[in-house]
């Protein structure tokens, strides 16, 4: 849950849960125009002095003050030391303030749409109070916002925060578009889609696209916020261009695997999960690590209650865990009652190393 804080204006604003707790519990905290030189100074004293204030200004006149309180902290020789640094730690002290629907309070406003839910929170946590945020964050949001990332499949860039796996692997999108393809003719219309874990929305939307002589209806769904809101971004920007319907897409308020789908059932699942076998220490982390391949396990099981008759599951993995882990796909897709029909991969570079992607095709095992 997120935090309540009542600042020294008597306005009463809601912190995000990721920052909860971060404000001290009845700390001072007033507002400054940065507008105004003088209160720009007492703003940058109080930041010296460890006190916590919010800016209000144009967006570069707060900008400037991240930039001095940061290099003013950076540069103190007695603060230079193992742990926390201390530039950041004092622009963490830099609030400012957003409408609930995602307009900073700066002047001119500026809308960051889905605002609550890339700051790592459900979109209806404030209750509609106004959010109270690290202006660092918000900088962190703009610039990770500002990149594209082409998926050649779909025809179109996408957005991904930091948060979020970002679509680069381009092989990973032509084996999905080229097995969709093979599978159209097969599929009924007006069907039923699920992009599992939809991250960037990159796999729900080449459903949506590609299916689109179908008219399916596309369901998305992740555990992570950021993700929600990347991916009703992504839709908004592709059906803004008429590359997909927005009302083909069906966004979930997220939730773990399959807690926030009801009871419906799908006549085709696409999943990308979690391949490296390690535990994740990070939310960041959720998205690559699946340690002894729990997650994995956890959703194979409870799939065959979901697919429809004649329904299937495209699911990726990749080597990089080994010949085992592969093994271990198989394993737990019969020990679920599932059968792999199809198996196609193709050989990628990530980093510094080569590794082999897999597209499975899954059945119900007869």
């Amino acid at each position: 849950m997120g935090q309540i804080v009542q600042l020294r204006a008597g306005e009463t604003t809601y912190v995000p849960a990721p920052w909860a707790g971060a404000v001290p519990a009845g700390a001072e905290i007033q507002a400054f125009d940065l507008a105004d030189p003088a209160s720009a100074s007492r703003a940058l004293r109080d930041l010296q002095r460890e006190g916590w204030l919010v800016a209000r200004g144009a967006w570069a006149e707060i900008e400037a003050l991240l930039d001095g309180v940061g290099a003013r902290a950076g540069a103190r020789p007695e603060r230079r030391r193992r742990g926390p640094d201390p530039a950041r730690e004092a622009q963490r002290r830099v609030l400012m303030t957003a409408s609930p629907d995602g307009w900073l309070d700066t002047r001119p406003p500026i809308h960051l749409p889905h605002l609550l839910e890339l700051l790592g929170d459900q979109r209806d946590a404030s209750g509609g109070l106004p959010l109270l945020f690290p202006a660092l964050a918000a900088r962190e949001l703009m610039s990770t916002l500002d990149e594209r990332y082409p998926v050649r499949a779909l025809g179109a860039e996408l957005v991904a925060p930091k948060m979020v796996l970002q679509p680069r692997q381009q092989e990973v999108y032509d084996l999905f578009e080229a097995r969709l393809l093979a599978l159209r003719e097969g599929l009924p219309p007006n069907l039923t889609a699920l992009d599992m874990g939809c991250g960037s929305g990159a796999v729900a939307l080449l459903l949506a696209r590609l299916l689109e002589p179908l008219r399916p209806t596309v369901w998305a769904t992740d555990t992570l916020p950021e993700a929600l809101a990347s991916t009703r971004m992504n839709l908004d920007r592709l059906a803004a261009r008429g590359l997909v319907r927005a009302e083909s897409v069906r966004v979930t308020d997220g939730g773990d695997l399959y807690e926030p789908l009801g009871d419906h059932a799908f006549d085709l699942i696409a999943f990308n999960p979690p391949w490296a076998n390690a535990r994740a220490r990070t939310r960041l982390e959720v998205a690559r690590f699946d340690f002894g391949q729990h997650t994995l396990r956890r959703f194979l099981e409870a799939t065959p209650a979901r697919l429809r008759p004649g329904g299937r599951l495209l699911l990726f993995y990749a080597d990089n865990a080994g010949p085992k882990a592969l093994e271990g796909v198989r394993a737990a897709a019969e020990a679920a009652g599932l059968a792999i029909v199809a198996a196609l991969s193709k050989r990628i570079r990530v980093a510094r190393r080569w590794e082999h992607i897999y597209l499975y095709e899954i059945v119900p095992a007869s």
